[in-house]
């Protein structure tokens, strides 16, 4: 259901941001993919209760490199929305996020927003 959630509170956010109809249906897609990289990540790490190792935290951190990479050939609207939003949703204003410390306005618009709203949808949901 996170994805999902996601998805319709990240359209929300960017239709009250003025972007065009055909651009919010495309991005309500793209949303559900920000975290298609953890297919990368091993269940062991996943699916550990608990708070993770220092290590296991740094392996998850993987699943933005690997979800960009899944989409980065692409040239369809859609597939590059996705591969720029799993890339850099966990980047964060203040340059601390990861994959690339991007920082303020570096970070493209689309993974701004689903950055917003998937810490919201974690903190609001078990």
């Amino acid at each position: 259901s996170h994805v999902y959630r996601v998805s319709d509170i990240s359209a929300i956010m960017a239709n009250c941001v003025g972007f065009e109809k055909s651009v919010i249906r495309d991005f309500k897609v793209a949303c559900m993919m920000h975290d298609v990289g953890k297919i990368g990540i091993r269940d062991s790490i996943l699916l550990k209760p608990g708070i993770l190792t220092p290590e296991e935290f740094e392996a998850i951190k993987k699943h933005t490199e690997i979800g960009g990479k899944l989409f980065k050939t692409s040239n369809h609207q859609l597939l590059k929305m996705a591969e720029s939003i799993s890339h850099y949703h966990h980047e964060r204003w203040n340059g601390e996020g990861y994959p690339d410390k991007l920082k303020g306005n570096q970070i493209p618009i689309f993974a701004r927003i689903v950055s917003i709203v998937d810490v919201f949808d974690a903190l609001s949901h078990d």
